[in-house]
């Protein structure tokens, strides 16, 4: 089908889309339709609490092309144009590491439990903490001498930090259990004479309440040193041990402190968008809700309930993400594409990667 022009496009746009979006979309070659994608049908579930982990690859659509080319050849492109299982690794990943995403939890947050061993017995001691991270992704801790969790840490100095990503915004309805944590397990060590002054000023930066503490003789920093991390991706989505050395050298998401925004927004102003993608990105024709859980520099992660059943899925970003405006022109781009597939214009691309990996556990086996 022939493509409408600008101005008429512009014009349907405008009800979706801000004017300046849509003129960055313009730059972006229109591509043609394929086939409808043959997801499963969703039924959905009112609570992420009956979720657990599968990977399923949405298949990638031929493109017209390459159909001179040999098997082997068609097989080799597959191979480069498709995620892997579970959408980790492999020549084009759409979900974050593990690592990356625990180091993403601890970047993202700022206050987390601390757990310590009471000094009278060995019953396990829990209490709220500021904290902030070094290089290396170690909890640095101000605490006052006069503290029962400082006087336990003099006692004994194995801890534990449990650490949980925050909730995005004032209309996150999503459950806590939902939301990715970690704990590290480790001992409390002293931090370095060289290290203070860096410390003081970056402690004060994002806890600004500390500024006279700081300097206080009467609160000292500590380290957090872990001896084992553990990641949970939400309840029962994806829980991992994962090796210190993994943790210690991953990066946090890019758009980490971005993330909270650009969810509560897209939730909050595109459900219509969110929804024409489940219809034609993952095949989903029946929705009764649809949230967005999750944005990286990878994909965005959709929270589908249709009836009594809920997934959690994966849409791939197709170009790489380098900064928050490339994530919004990519999202841009994704809204763009539902629409258009809707109005039946013509697609020959393939459809985004996609994969479900989180099913409702009522779900029936066939």
């Amino acid at each position: 089908m022939r493509r409408p022009a600008n101005t008429a496009w512009l014009a349907a746009l405008g009800s979706l889309l801000l004017l300046p979006c849509a003129m960055a979309f313009l730059a972006v070659p229109l591509r043609s339709r394929s086939r409808q994608h043959p997801g499963a049908v969703l039924s959905s579930s009112p609570s992420p609490s009956r979720l657990h982990a599968v990977a399923t690859v949405a298949p990638v659509q031929a493109n017209p092309s390459t159909s001179s080319s040999t098997p082997q050849d068609q097989q080799q492109q597959e191979q480069q144009q498709q995620p892997a299982g579970d959408g980790f690794g492999g020549a084009h990943p759409i979900r974050l590491s593990i690592s990356e995403r625990a180091r993403t939890v601890t970047y993202v947050a700022t206050a987390a439990t601390l757990g310590t061993f009471s000094e009278s017995d060995t019953t396990p001691f829990g209490s709220y903490v500021d904290y902030i991270l070094d290089d290396k992704g170690w909890p640095v801790l101000l605490l006052s001498d006069q503290s029962l969790h400082t006087q336990n840490i003099k006692a004994n100095p194995q801890v534990s930090l449990f650490v949980q990503m925050p909730k995005t915004g004032k209309g996150d309805t999503s459950t806590s259990a939902a939301l990715s944590r970690v704990t590290l397990i480790g001992n409390i060590v002293p931090v370095e004479a060289e290290e203070l002054p860096a410390i003081r000023t970056a402690y004060s930066i994002v806890h600004s309440y500390s500024e006279r503490l700081v300097e206080s003789p009467k609160f000292s920093f500590y380290k957090l040193q872990p001896e084992r991390v553990y990641f949970v991706g939400g309840f029962g989505v994806l829980s991992k041990w994962i090796p210190v050395a993994e943790y210690e050298t991953a990066v946090p998401d890019i758009l980490a402190h971005e993330m909270s925004r650009i969810v509560a927004r897209m939730n909050g102003e595109h459900e219509a968008e969110l929804r024409l993608m489940c219809r034609h990105f993952l095949g989903a024709q029946e929705v009764d809700q649809v949230t967005a859980t999750t944005v990286d520099r990878l994909g965005i992660d959709l929270r589908v309930t249709s009836g009594e059943l809920t997934d959690e899925y994966r849409v791939g970003f197709r170009e790489k993400v380098t900064s928050t405006e490339d994530a919004k022109s990519e999202l841009v781009k994704m809204f763009q594409e539902a629409w258009e597939r809707e109005h039946d214009y013509a697609w020959i691309e393939e459809l985004p990667p996609v994969i479900r990996y989180a099913e409702d556990i009522l779900r029936k086996r066939g």
